[in-house]
């Protein structure tokens, strides 16, 4: 059979964010794996997925953060994704 494509990826590490929450940084992803696809499954206006997404790895605190916290995460979250060539949310 002809060879169509080959994909080589020189690593399977994610990129990652660091993000300092009252003197304890946490690494936040800045790409999903299988599992973290689930959790954010199709983004709504609710925000929740993301919210879920957040709290797996920088822990429950996300819960108590304020939306100005909330959205300037998101922010140079979405930023890194674009600088690494990462789909926009919502797209497939």
């Amino acid at each position: 059979m002809a060879q169509v494509a080959r994909i080589d990826f020189e690593s399977i590490e994610r990129p990652t964010i660091t993000v300092n929450l009252a003197g304890e940084e946490r690494e936040l992803p800045v790409t999903f794996d299988a599992d973290d696809m689930k959790i954010v499954g199709s983004v709504d206006d609710s925000g929740e997925g993301m919210t879920k997404f957040f709290a797996k790895y920088l822990g429950d605190v996300v819960y108590q953060l304020g939306d100005d916290q909330l959205m300037r995460i998101l922010g140079v979250w979405t930023e890194q994704r674009r600088l690494v060539g990462a789909p926009e949310l919502g797209e497939a």
